[in-house]
């Protein structure tokens, strides 16, 4: 055998144990991707992540009797918006909020999430009412739909999962965090994502 194959046949089978590692080394993280999703539920502390079931919760509404109900495999799908008056890069999430929620084809429950307490909440909505937009204050919400700054947003998919996190601040960055809500395909690959210029999303129909 001439040198040539000698060496070529050294490469091949360096190659394909290298192959060998990188397929090992990807099974292993898959592994473990799968593990952390199938413990589920939302995090104790810190902000939700893709994939994150999101056990039933209630929470006072403000400016209206009653609570929100949401989570779970039967809730509605709903984009949380997390915002605070005075803050700069909310000015535009308000108006945005009332835009959207003009639309009658909307397949997503929008949540107006105030970070004020309750009495500055109250009083806020009365003079900046929001029409049908729910709205809820920030400490009402479970430990891991709270985000640490605002604006922030979770989307709930209809199984009851996170499907999106980010920071849309602008109309259109908005109406497609709705669209990824309204949309979301949590059913495929575990862990698969959506980047956005806002934020992440799981995979979903335009």
């Amino acid at each position: 055998m001439s040198p040539v194959w000698i060496v070529s046949s050294v490469l091949a089978w360096v190659v394909i144990a290298l192959l060998v590692v990188v397929v090992l080394s990807l099974l292993r993280q898959l592994g473990a991707l799968r593990a952390e999703l199938a413990a589920g539920g939302l995090p104790e502390n810190g902000p939700a992540r893709l994939y994150d079931d999101v056990p039933p919760f209630t929470a006072p509404l403000v400016g209206a009797d009653g609570e929100l109900a949401l989570g779970g495999e039967d809730g509605p799908p709903a984009l949380l918006v997390a915002h605070e008056p005075g803050c700069t890069s909310c000015a535009e999430i308000e108006p945005a909020l009332t835009a959207l929620i003009a639309d009658a084809a909307l397949e997503v429950r929008l949540v107006s999430v105030l970070a004020l307490d309750p009495q500055r909440a109250a009083a806020h909505r009365g003079a900046h009412p929001l029409g049908t937009v729910a709205t809820v204050t920030l400490d009402a919400l479970p430990d891991g739909l709270r985000p640490a700054s605002v604006p922030a947003a979770v989307g709930i998919g209809r199984d009851g999962v996170v499907c999106v996190t980010g920071r849309p601040r602008t109309a259109d960055e908005l109406r497609e965090a709705v669209r990824a809500t309204a949309g979301a395909v949590v059913t495929g690959v575990p862990g698969s994502q959506r980047v956005t210029r806002w934020g992440v999303c799981a995979p979903f129909f335009d």
